[in-house]
């Protein structure tokens, strides 16, 4: 059997494009097996430790085969998994069943007679490639009494096939952790009623859960024109942008976005992100955390006492300046000097540890609890 180098090219960027889409697996079996001249051809995720075998993908197989096999030969009845041999524990072994097993033993075995003959399997070829011992990849073919013998030749081609196995396996592991990570962060930003939108280093919109596409739709403060965040009125629009250009350039900031028609007001909290990394597509510089106050109840006046020990009179200051109300605004209200509110916030950062009025709403904000989870 003469390896044709277009043949192998074909079988290793099957190999590749497997490892990047679990679904081609299949594709690479066909035509491994075509090019083998084997017969059924399995992809098995093995414990050798258990032992146990899952099928992860099949092409030439019989259903009634293949549920017979893994109902009653797929664990410890299986002489190949329990033989010990250490092709079995290797990463990267070509073995043949008669390195396994002795032919003369396996003749003797129930999987041999009640399996294996009367489903016309004499032979198979196995690649290992262990994922995190005991358990590995397993690629089988099977092949009959009338193959006749080219074991040599179809060893020379798995061992050629073996260190693409080995990386786009790799590939595969890496790839899957990556898909999960990020489905777990896709439901997590999708569950809470904060607006998540992600932007790159010119503030054009990369990502937005659903309760920022909400925001964006109601059109009251924030919009979205040309694919960038912006406010919606003049003010709105200033504030936002200096916050977002800020962030991109590593410093945070908390603005207050006021609705239209002073209807409230959105909190909007511009985190820096790390922009290093591989490039692509998605290369935030930046990422709004955007709270719709109406949804939110401030901290209780005796937990911020409880919190920081403010006084009565600081606490109510406190959620004042949350509001984002100017120190004039807040002596009106509470019908007391500027310079009395002065003293109040001078003593609130004292006792939160903050020097900044921004400081202080970020830590403010971490008492914040949403009424409609």
């Amino acid at each position: 059997m003469r390896i044709a180098n277009a043949s192998l090219s074909r079988l290793i960027g099957l190999i590749y494009a497997a490892g990047e889409d679990p679904r081609r697996w299949p594709e690479f079996l066909e035509s491994f097996a075509d090019r083998i001249g084997g017969r059924q051809t399995n992809l098995l995720l093995c414990d050798v430790r258990e032992p146990a075998s899952s099928l992860l993908a099949s092409v030439r197989a019989d259903p009634v085969t293949n549920r017979e096999f893994h109902r009653d030969w797929a664990g410890e009845r299986n002489p190949y998994l329990t033989c010990g041999h250490p092709g079995m524990r290797t990463s990267g072994s070509v073995v043949i069943s008669e390195q396994l097993i002795a032919d003369e033993r396996k003749r003797r075995t129930p999987f041999y007679n009640e399996f294996e003959r009367r489903h016309d399997i004499e032979a198979l070829v196995g690649l290992n490639i262990v994922v995190r011992p005991p358990v590995m990849f397993s690629i089988t073919t099977h092949f009959s009494r009338r193959d006749g013998e080219r074991r040599g030749e179809q060893i020379e081609l798995c061992r050629l096939l073996m260190p693409h196995l080995q990386r786009s396996v790799s590939l595969h592991r890496l790839l899957g952790d990556a898909r999960g990570r990020a489905q777990a962060i896709e439901r997590a930003l999708e569950s809470v009623n904060i607006g998540v939108a992600f932007v790159d280093e010119r503030g054009r919109l990369l990502h937005a859960n659903g309760e920022a596409e909400r925001i964006v739709r109601a059109r009251d403060a924030i919009i979205l024109r040309f694919n960038r965040l912006r406010g919606a009125t003049p003010d709105a629009e200033d504030r936002l942008r200096n916050a977002i250009v800020k962030a991109c350039r590593g410093v945070g900031e908390i603005v207050a976005v006021e609705r239209a028609g002073g209807a409230g007001y959105y909190q909007v909290t511009a985190c820096p992100v790390n922009p290093e990394g591989p490039a692509g597509r998605f290369r935030a510089a930046a990422v709004l955390l955007i709270r719709d106050t109406a949804k939110l109840a401030a901290p209780a006046g005796g937990d911020l006492r409880r919190l920081f020990g403010l006084t009565a009179a600081e606490s109510k200051v406190a959620r004042a300046l949350l509001d984002d109300s100017t120190i004039a605004a807040i002596a009106g209200e509470f019908q007391l000097s500027e310079n009395t509110i002065r003293t109040h916030v001078k003593n609130i950062y004292s006792k939160t540890g903050v020097s900044k009025r921004s400081a202080l709403v970020r830590l403010l904000c971490a008492a914040l609890e949403p009424r409609n989870l």
